[in-house]
């Protein structure tokens, strides 16, 4: 049969090992390994509790002072809105929350506050049994006493009242029911607020708009935020050849633009994916690249430079053009207007090495070499040299003899056509 000493309130007494003798143990050091239930304190074995008769107490051996009668529930969890106090009997305190506070005409502050209420107090999180928390910045306290950051999920929104920020702005948002939502500024009938409960997260709303070539980098912490005029290319001094960079596909050309520009320098050229391309038109530069013929002279390519001097949509130079396309600076941001191959048709890239930012370099480039007389092409791997290659596509695949189900035409490798279709 179990046996039980007699213990003090908020102790159960307990046998932690087999051959031990009952002692009483606090339900504050008790844990699953003797028999409680991990993150709880309501005892598996609650015969275990110290139960008396009703009205009765006990001298606890302290000055003569006296301790009320446990239950069978004294090892238990306060409720979801409060946390054990172990100094007071009823060891369960309430957690601190914000709150609408009535004023009279009378009080001090009562002129500060037309609306007859304001805001005061600051929420608690119940953090564990044991421990009340203040809030953290930008978070509110939820329906099960837990804290939770406040947001939007649009980031082109923000939390308006939510948390700690409606004390901040003496206002927030009060509802009653399901779509039912009221300003507590509105509100001018004390017997309606009273049926009305503070929505801690507040509500989610739009950023303030700015005109095109400004931004909003303030729309957080509960606040709308302010327009600001976007930096311009001139003002990016830091580096040498620099442009604007943004996160947004529309930069500061919209009324939603949520942070300014960024100075960042211009790379002259960039591999994507396995080929070696110039960038066009990158801040103020001028673009150095081969002449449009693909001049060369022992085996180096000459140099020619675009100014973009022809005006938008205009027709261009032929150094000003490729690919039957006028060449044109990016603006008002972004670090290319157009790609385009390293070197010309028919030769290699070489120096892959290279920085991207330096300047371009005609030895960069090489020619690439015909098939020679006594080979053939291997037209399934053979490509004509697109200028953005790193190696010569052209020499590379040429081979002594036609592979098995090809034949030779004019030094070029084909297929045969019933082997290509399948029929033996």
């Amino acid at each position: 049969m179990y046996q039980q000493v007699e213990c003090d309130l908020h102790m159960v007494s307990v046998r932690l090992r087999p051959q031990d003798r009952l002692r009483c143990a606090s339900c504050l050091t008790l844990t699953a390994d003797d028999g409680f239930a991990r993150g709880s304190h309501r005892p598996f074995l609650t015969e275990g509790c110290k139960t008396c008769v009703d009205n009765a107490r006990r001298d606890n051996g302290l000055s003569g002072a006296s301790a009320a009668c446990g239950r069978c529930d004294d090892c238990r969890n306060c409720s979801t809105s409060s946390t054990f106090d172990v100094i007071r009997d009823d060891f369960c305190r309430p957690l601190d929350e914000m709150s609408v506070l009535a004023l009279s005409s009378w009080m001090l502050d009562a002129a500060n506050y037309p609306a007859g209420h304001r805001l005061a107090g600051q929420d608690q999180f119940k953090r564990s049994e044991y421990i009340p928390s203040a809030m953290d910045a930008d978070h509110f306290r939820d329906s099960a006493f837990q804290q939770q950051l406040c947001k939007c999920n649009n980031r082109h929104k923000y939390a308006q009242f939510c948390g700690d920020y409606a004390v901040r702005d003496q206002d927030a948002w009060m509802f009653f029911s399901a779509g039912e939502e009221l300003r507590l500024s509105l509100f001018t009938d004390a017997v309606m607020l009273a049926r009305y409960k503070i929505k801690r997260e507040g509500v989610c709303q739009p950023c303030l708009a700015c005109p095109a070539k400004h931004f909003n980098g303030q729309c957080e912490r509960g606040r709308e935020g302010l327009c600001a005029l976007c930096r311009t290319l001139d003002t990016c001094t830091a580096t040498p050849t620099p442009y604007l960079h943004h996160d947004h596909p529309q930069g500061c050309e919209q009324t939603i633009a949520l942070s300014d520009y960024q100075c960042r320098e211009c790379d002259v050229w960039a591999k994507i994916g396995q080929e070696h391309m110039l960038l066009v038109g990158c801040g103020d530069q001028n673009l150095r690249r081969w002449t449009p013929t693909a001049l060369s002279f022992d085996g180096v390519l000459e140099v020619d430079e675009c100014r973009f001097e022809h005006a938008p949509g205009a027709a261009a130079s032929a150094v000003c053009s490729h690919a039957g396309r006028a060449l044109q600076r990016q603006r008002p941001f972004g670090n290319y207007s157009a790609l385009m191959p390293y070197c010309p048709p028919g030769w290699f890239f070489k120096c892959a090495d290279r920085a991207s930012t330096a300047p371009w370099d005609p030895e960069c480039c090489a020619k690439c070499d015909e098939c020679p007389p006594e080979q053939s092409k291997n037209t399934a791997t053979w490509r004509k040299c697109s200028g953005a290659s790193a190696f010569d596509t052209q020499s590379s695949n040429c081979v002594d003899r036609c592979e098995n189900n090809m034949y030779e035409v004019n030094n070029t490798c084909l297929f045969c056509t019933t082997c290509k279709e399948g029929e033996l």
